[in-house]
């Protein structure tokens, strides 16, 4: 199955969740950035981002928020029974603030891009920042 048709079928998949109960959220794909408007990003950022965020930001869709919760009852067979959320979410406009907050986050947290264990947390690239958690992904361009 391929990118577009799986984004395509997020509504539906939704819909069989809130069929069983499940307390879903409304979904939101927009369509598809410029390429001059990633380009605007990116100077924002000062960096390029991956050619594979690029061109799903690009073809697919610019933002994306797709979120479930299960019922408090419901239970997932082992090894998944401690999921009781799941989301896949991303946006082009808001990379700057998500970017922002994760680069304070890592100075704070991992402050020596040199040291084998902190360097691994510099030049990423966030594309989503849950309340939870801040998940720093794909390498940044320079």
């Amino acid at each position: 199955m391929n990118a577009t048709v799986a984004v395509g079928r997020l509504s539906e998949i939704l819909d069989s969740l809130a069929a069983q109960g499940f307390d879903t959220r409304p979904l939101v794909v927009d369509s598809p950035a410029s390429p001059g408007e990633v380009d605007a990003v990116e100077g924002q950022l000062g960096c390029t981002l991956p050619t594979s965020l690029r061109h799903c930001l690009t073809t697919l869709a610019s933002r994306v928020e797709f979120t479930w919760f299960a019922p408090a009852e419901h239970t997932f067979p082992g090894p998944f029974h401690e999921i009781f959320s799941g989301n896949l979410c991303w946006s082009l406009n808001g990379l700057p603030d998500l970017m922002t907050a994760v680069r304070g986050w890592v100075d704070d947290v991992f402050p020596d891009p040199s040291d084998s264990y902190d360097r691994v947390w510099h030049h990423k690239v966030a594309v989503y920042g849950g309340r939870q958690r801040r998940l720093p992904g794909a390498g940044l361009g320079r």
